[in-house]
């Protein structure tokens, strides 16, 4: 299978690296290898190169700053592209075209630049648009889907690319009906007249907000999903796990939904306190958690 993806990621005119450490591109920076990271320039080569590894039924993931996903304890034998090199965007009447590799906050200033508003609260998620449009990313009281207006996206299974209306994304609670079914390629979003002042304003604001989450280290992102209308942090918080540790992971002292990398942590480390944390809160409060990450 290897050298057939070597080949399909050729065909395709895509820039590739073999066995590459996704530590390098995973905010939680655990040493993974996998076979290829294909880093394609264009929607076109992205396209071409999804079309060719489905043909083959070549095992790929799509990622962008890999900024809520666990990498693999296993070395990953398929694809994994990196979207960061399709990064055009720009405003037109008040909307905002974005291709997937775009992150968050160039979209937020962006469109500040523009005199327009709107996305402050999702200014500090590290993620790109294509990965939060799949997963509908959202924070302080908006989510993607709030702000969206349709989405390009490629569909393998059809061999097609759509534009979806926000109805057609089937948005739900960190999800989409592209979690299952393709890949992201660009969104168009809808803006508000805002004075930059104010946006910047409210930057600094929902910067503030955020200070009680770890920052400035490796870090999965907010693990688990609320539950209950509670965040999964609260569950944590009170089974007295902030600082608890399984070798280099440990659950944040600042914010105990968030697991952090010390530094030496492993993959297996991860994975042992996700569900540590998992058992441990569903033994007190009788509730399982679920993952916000992606599993690669």
């Amino acid at each position: 299978m290897i050298c057939r993806a070597e080949d399909v990621i050729k065909n395709a005119g895509v820039k590739y690296l073999r066995d590459f450490d996704v530590a390098g591109i995973s905010t939680v920076g655990v040493r993974s290898l996998a076979a290829f990271l294909a880093a394609p320039e264009s929607g076109e080569e992205l396209v071409r190169l999804l079309r060719g590894l489905h043909a083959e039924g070549i095992d790929y993931r799509v990622v962008g700053g890999m900024s809520n996903i666990m990498p693999s304890s296993e070395y990953y034998r398929g694809v994994l592209i990196n979207t960061r090199k399709i990064n055009r965007n720009y405003v037109a009447e008040n909307t905002l075209h974005a291709e997937c590799g775009v992150r968050l906050s160039t979209v937020v200033l962006t469109l500040k630049k523009n005199g327009l508003g709107g996305m402050a609260q999702l200014y500090h998620i590290p993620g790109t648009v294509g990965g939060s449009v799949r997963g509908n990313a959202g924070a302080h009281g908006i989510e993607i889907s709030d702000v969206l207006q349709s989405a390009l996206v490629y569909i393998p299974s059809r061999d097609e690319v759509l534009r979806l209306s926000n109805s057609e994304m089937q948005f739900g609670y960190r999800t989409s009906r592209i979690k299952t079914e393709g890949t992201v390629l660009s969104a168009v979003i809808a803006a508000t007249p805002c004075d930059a002042d104010k946006t910047d304003a409210e930057i600094e604001y929902y910067r503030n907000l955020r200070k009680s989450q770890p920052r400035g280290v490796r870090t999965l992102g907010s693990t688990f999903k609320r539950l209950n209308g509670k965040s999964a942090g609260w569950y944590i918080d009170r089974c007295g796990m902030k600082g608890f540790s399984v070798g280099g992971a440990t659950v944040s002292e600042l914010h105990a939904g968030f697991i952090v990398n010390r530094g030496d942590a492993t993959v297996s480390d991860v994975l042992c306190l996700i569900d540590t944390v998992k058992e441990r809160v569903l033994s007190r409060f009788g509730v399982l958690l679920e993952e916000e990450i992606d599993y690669l």
